[in-house]
């Protein structure tokens, strides 16, 4: 893959095979699944799919090559203020709370509320002179990510209240598929990025091909938290690494607990109602003696649960299908992460609209700040500095607020706009059945950008000076030991 957002894989036929498939699915479902009469026809879809294949590939090449410009021009001992990047502490418009503006030369600026801003400062672990450079680029590369599932329900997280409640009641310590400015508390994550999501402590992401994340945490041990993209063929994926990753920690007597959400959009096929035994559509296994690692399965049903969606956890939908709770332990996680009927009950209602938890004296009892002899020593949270780095302290000193001290707490006021929803993905298993068996997490459903993104736009059209400004993809920005990608995609947004 030559660039994280746009679909560009470097094996052409199978770009152009899933790109084809995305646009006779999108026909068929015009036709309400007729395939008759008033269908576009079949070659003129494969036709498309093609010529978006090269569009998409020389665009991804376009954007490599900038980046490469770009680390040329950067001395070795770049910092923040080599690179004229500034930040400033505002009011927000809703006049009780205030935001971070971080500014690049005037040219390009994110909009950070304070209180995401100290998190993020927080968990920084590069070089102090480079903070700003970091957030800027984790904010450009997610606000991106956003933009294009915005609309969705590919844009549909866990509600903050129901993060809080599974870091209570199942001890839960690690999130999957998430943000260093979305993860709880001080939770560990595996996120999307992973150039810039190291260098606020994020692993690599869950179920990445050769090994991602999951290799942690079945040396170490722990408790997930993970809710899958709500497209089938990453959910899958998501699935069977879980599987491994429990019989391999099972192997070694390490315990672990996943805590799963699964939205009805998760399986292959059309369901509003997922049961129990759905469960094996994501992987067959479950069919076998793989099923011993499923605890519990609740059902979440319609109308009665929901999900946060868009940035800062604000906004909250209720989902109009069924999803299901699957707590997946190995034999030492049934152990060590036991959960009982009352915690159970108090994570299914967490997931309700307008859930609010009543005061209790328990806390989650590892945190990645707690002192090293209170950890358990096979937690993932038991992690020494050798498996995750130091967070630099003082990163930046002085003045009030999120800047420099108390952080004014609150999000950015207005609507955004929002993008159309994007065109579901079709189940691999219609064309090859082993198609989906080396998806990348990182493509999942990334790939799947709207088409009216490149309408009317050809490569000689591509704002090249715009695209350069951001900075767009690794270079030698980003401030990392191995990777010093700096700026995201997108143009200069509130974030």
């Amino acid at each position: 893959r030559l660039d994280p957002i746009i679909p560009s894989w470097t094996d052409t036929g199978r770009l152009a095979q899933y790109l084809q498939r995305q646009f006779i699915s999108e026909s068929r479902r015009g036709m309400g699944g007729n395939t008759g009469a008033g269908m576009v026809n079949m070659e003129v879809l494969k036709d498309a799919g093609s010529t978006l294949t090269l569009l998409c590939q020389n665009m991804a090449k376009e954007v490599s090559e900038i980046r490469s410009k770009c680390a040329q021009q950067l001395p070795q001992d770049w910092s923040d203020n080599t690179i004229n990047m500034s930040a400033s502490e505002v009011m927000s418009s809703d006049g009780q709370s205030t935001v971070v503006i971080i500014d690049w030369a005037g040219r390009s600026q994110v909009y950070v509320p304070s209180k995401t801003f100290a998190k993020l400062r927080d968990r920084f672990r590069g070089s102090p002179g480079r903070l700003l450079t970091a957030i800027f680029s984790v904010a450009k590369q997610y606000e991106t990510h956003g933009l294009i599932v915005s609309g969705s329900r590919l844009d549909y997280h866990l509600q903050s209240v129901a993060l809080e409640t599974m870091a209570i009641d199942t001890d839960a310590t690690v999130e999957l598929w998430t943000s260093p400015m979305s993860v709880y508390g001080s939770n560990t994550f595996c996120g999307v990025f992973p150039e810039v999501d190291c260098l606020f402590g994020g692993l690599l992401p869950f179920g990445k091909e050769g090994g991602g994340g999951e290799e942690a945490l079945i040396k170490h041990g722990g408790s997930i938290v993970a809710m899958p993209p709500l497209e089938s063929t990453t959910s899958s994926l998501y699935m069977r690494t879980v599987l491994d990753s429990l019989e391999r920690a099972d192997a070694i007597g390490v315990p672990l607990s996943f805590a799963m959400v699964l939205p009805a959009e998760c399986f292959p096929t059309a369901i509003s109602t997922p049961s129990a035994n759905d469960l094996c559509m994501l992987d067959p296994r479950l069919r076998d003696r793989y099923g011993i690692f499923v605890r519990r399965v609740e059902i979440l049903p319609a109308g009665q649960h929901a999900f946060a969606c868009g940035h800062g956890g604000g906004a909250s939908d209720v989902s109009q299908s069924d999803s299901i709770f699957a707590l997946m332990q190995n034999e030492a996680g049934k152990i060590r992460y036991a959960i009982n009927d009352g915690s159970l009950e108090n994570i299914l209602r967490s997931m309700t609209l307008g859930f609010v938890p009543l005061a209790r004296d328990d806390s989650p009892t590892m945190t990645a700040t707690a002192p090293a002899d209170a950890r358990n020593a096979n937690s993932f949270n038991g992690l020494g500095q050798d498996s995750l780095a130091a967070p630099m302290p003082g990163v930046v000193a002085g003045g009030s607020g999120a800047l420099g001290g108390e952080v004014i707490g609150g999000g950015l006021g207005g609507d955004r706009g929002r993008r159309g929803r994007l065109f579901d993905l079709v189940d691999n298993e219609v064309v090859d059945s082993d198609a989906g068996n080396d998806v990348d997490v990182m493509s999942g459903m990334l790939n799947n950008l709207n088409v009216n993104m490149f309408q009317g736009q050809t490569s000689q059209d591509v704002d090249i000076e715009a695209i350069s400004l951001m900075g767009i993809g690794s270079g030698a920005l980003g401030g990392g030991p191995n990777s010093n990608r700096a700026f995201g995609h997108g143009s200069a947004r509130g974030f």
